[in-house]
């Protein structure tokens, strides 16, 4: 009798601590929809629209013009460009480029942007080089601002 009145509360314990390690299965991942259009090309391939692609952060009206975009290549890796003023002339333009794809810094970084006030639209062009991908040249026009 002691034997089963020690086991039922530890039975009654174990069961209740099962049950509650049943998580419901992890959900995979929704893309995100782009918000931005941009066009790009690994390697000389054809051209495709660049995936999830958005703005992370840009400002052109303080005198010191900075865009950052992201989004996904064909192969899955998420590729960072920061846009920046350089040596621009000009308050509405960048001319400098750095960036990343999976955290990696790439290297040959060209690229501008150009905002138009009148409008508050941005259009620009980029080319870099990345390991494992190759060259990725891409373009992207009428970003809203």
């Amino acid at each position: 009798m002691k034997t089963a009145n020690f086991l039922a509360p530890v039975l009654l314990a174990g069961t209740f601590l099962m049950g509650c390690s049943k998580d419901a299965p992890t959900p995979a991942p929704t893309p995100t929809a782009s918000t931005i259009k941009v066009t790009v090309s690994e390697a000389g391939a054809p051209v495709y629209d660049l995936n999830e692609a958005r703005v992370v952060d840009g400002g052109y009206l303080t005198g010191s013009p900075r865009l950052s975009i992201t989004g996904k290549l064909g192969s899955g890796k998420t590729m960072v460009l920061n846009f920046t003023k350089g040596s621009a002339t000009t308050n509405y333009t960048t001319n400098a480029l750095t960036g990343t794809l999976d955290g990696v810094t790439g290297t040959n970084f060209t690229g501008t942007t150009t905002y138009d006030p009148q409008t508050k639209l941005v259009n620009g062009d980029f080319r870099a080089t990345f390991p494992v991908v190759g060259e990725v040249v891409g373009t992207f026009a009428n970003i809203q601002f």
